[in-house]
């Protein structure tokens, strides 16, 4: 990552943003049972679809709401989003 780069890391020929360090404490977090907020989790959905977020860390963080589930709000922001 570099200033050459616009500090954009490249994996697997796709793009994605310095966001993705941010993502990754969100995807943490549900994965240590603590509650995101719907700003949070329509932040990933949106990384997600425009191809800032890899797959395997969408995967990591449905593998944690699997295990730790989504209270009545964060299921709310999932479906909006």
């Amino acid at each position: 990552m570099g200033k050459a780069d616009g500090g954009l890391r490249r994996e697997k020929g796709l793009r994605y943003s310095r966001k993705a360090t941010n993502l990754l404490s969100l995807i943490e977090a549900k994965r240590d049972g603590a509650a995101l907020r719907p700003a949070e989790i329509q932040g990933l959905v949106r990384e997600f679809t425009a191809g800032r977020l890899p797959d395997y860390q969408m995967s990591a963080f449905l593998m944690a709401v699997f295990f730790r589930g989504l209270d009545p709000e964060e299921t709310r922001a999932l479906t909006l989003a």
